[in-house]
């Protein structure tokens, strides 16, 4: 069911959450090539149930949707389509990969900020990756589904794109490991509910043919995006620090300011949304391929297939 979709991500979310931190634990404990073996071997198994069992890859798919996005080519021209094909999908694409440069930069940044500012050491990383595993349990799981029936998935999801701002300027106030752990453990959680309900979101807005492909879409975005804001607040905290030689703690405030100021933007163009989800849209890119086809001169395909041009009419 489409009202279920939230929470069904947020479950399964924190279903993976869980085993990351099961796997981990088992990393600490079994010898690095045994670590490794299984990791080799899992990748190994997902690859092949990408290219043998997913519908929109498997080479034995032989339905015509299938068949139109078969390969990189195809799928890009069909998620491009249907992304601009509205103009609220559009908007929370555009957000998503604003909100995730915030979110990378701020966790460059931090990875390094923390040891070399904070001096935290090994083990308190350690503990500090518990409490952020624990407190995106916690919210998905105890807190996800009140917040979003009472505020809706719009509103909670601008509360989510202002904590992703607010974080890492108030990161700048931490002198001692222990706020750390306390600050993070209160922000990790709503930062991280922004992905179920965008998941939610964007599978609402589109038909069940197309929850793959935009879901890919939406991905494929949000990494290109990273692979952008990786090596840009990486040169800013290097600079800003000369490589760490910087005993003072404030030359590593701008880099985080400047992640806080793109996710401030994000959270601004969050406020253009409409406070409830528009319509489920009927105008997929199939569709819109369809139409396509048609000639507008001498209109051959209503000529040739009068029933299947006025179906696509109607579906456009």
């Amino acid at each position: 069911e489409r009202d279920m979709r939230g929470t069904a991500i947020s479950v399964t979310i924190a279903l993976v959450l869980t085993v990351v931190l099961i796997c981990n634990i088992l990393a600490a404990v079994l010898p690095v090539t045994v670590s490794f073996a299984v990791a080799m071997t899992a990748a190994t198994l997902k690859l092949l149930f990408y290219f043998v069992a997913f519908p929109e890859t498997a080479k034995r798919a032989k339905s015509h949707d299938t068949l139109q996005r078969r390969g990189p080519m195809g799928s890009l021209r069909a998620a491009l389509q249907v992304i601009r094909g509205n103009d609220f999908i559009f908007r929370m694409a555009c957000i998503a990969v604003i909100g995730a440069i915030s979110s990378v930069g701020s966790s460059l940044v931090i990875q390094s900020y923390l040891t070399a500012y904070i001096g935290m050491d090994r083990k308190q990383l350690a503990g500090l990756f518990c409490v952020l595993i624990l407190s995106v349990l916690m919210t998905l799981g105890l807190l996800a589904k009140p917040i979003v029936a009472y505020w809706g998935e719009v509103r909670t999801y601008q509360g989510c794109l202002l904590a992703v701002a607010v974080f890492p300027a108030t990161l700048c106030l931490c002198t001692e490991p222990w706020q750390v752990m306390v600050l993070m453990g209160l922000f990790t959680g709503p930062m991280f509910l922004q992905v179920p309900i965008i998941s939610a979101i964007k599978s609402n807005l589109v038909s069940d043919a197309e929850q793959g492909l935009i879901q890919g879409a939406l991905a494929s975005l949000v990494n290109l995006a990273s692979a952008l804001a990786a090596p840009i607040f990486g040169w800013m905290y290097n600079a800003c620090t000369q490589g760490g030689l910087v005993v003072s703690q404030g030359t590593a405030f701008l880099p985080l300011l400047a992640t806080s100021m793109v996710g401030m933007l994000a959270f601004f163009v969050s406020l253009s949304l409409p406070v409830v989800v528009p319509d489920h849209v009927v105008c997929t890119a199939d569709s819109i391929l369809s139409e396509a086809l048609l000639d507008p001169d001498d209109n051959v395909l209503a000529d040739e297939h009068p029933l299947k041009a006025t179906e696509t009419r109607d579906t456009a």
